[in-house]
């Protein structure tokens, strides 16, 4: 994990790096599961990570109901972010004509970072006036022990009051955000 740090400049996959030794710090020293995560977010890019960041970001400020937890499926499904194009491509810093949202998105697919997502769908979202492109994402629970990693928690089964915190102490410099976006249950979007 020490030498894949020794490599990177982007602010965001640092502080994942950072929080996953952080959590690899036991009082016996025996539990070597942060090495996974870390393999696990090496081969990425530092977009792919900063997307992966704003996505659970969003999802960290889910208000869930009663007896809802993010270790179920179904609820993560339930709680899908929703934002527009023009964000996501904003956050990634994407020279015009580059595709690179696209791109990060099939990446954290294949890694079981995200699960159903569709690029360019065209909806209205709340502070929209009318119908446009957006990007609307699921979180996987791989995913989001990923995200909790990179804070520094460790726990299998997430806590709630840990994501929130996760959303309310934010890296320094904080990690991207989208800015906007909607927590949709239950919508579709035309593909």
């Amino acid at each position: 994990m020490l030498e894949e740090g020794s490599y990177v400049e982007d602010d965001v996959m640092l502080e994942y790096l950072a929080g996953m030794l952080a959590a690899a710090r036991t009082t016996d020293g025996r539990d070597d599961r942060a090495a996974y995560y870390a393999n696990m977010i090496a081969p990425l890019t530092a977009n792919q990570i900063r997307l992966h960041h704003a996505i659970y970001a969003a999802l960290a400020t889910a208000s869930l109901e009663e007896g809802e937890e993010f270790g179920d499926g179904n609820v993560l499904r339930k709680y899908t972010v929703y934002t527009s194009m023009d964000l996501a491509v904003e956050l990634l810093d994407a020279p015009p004509g580059e595709d690179w949202v696209s791109d990060a998105i099939l990446s954290l697919s294949r890694e079981d970072l995200i699960s159903d997502y569709v690029v360019s769908g065209q909806a209205s979202l709340t502070w929209m006036s009318s119908p446009e492109p957006v990007l609307r994402v699921t979180g996987t629970h791989m995913g989001l022990l990923v995200f909790l990693w990179a804070y520094g928690f460790r726990d299998p089964d997430p806590d709630p009051d840990q994501i929130r915190l996760c959303a309310a102490h934010p890296f320094e410099p904080p990690g991207p955000t989208f800015g906007r976006f909607d927590l949709a249950p239950n919508r579709t979007l035309p593909i």
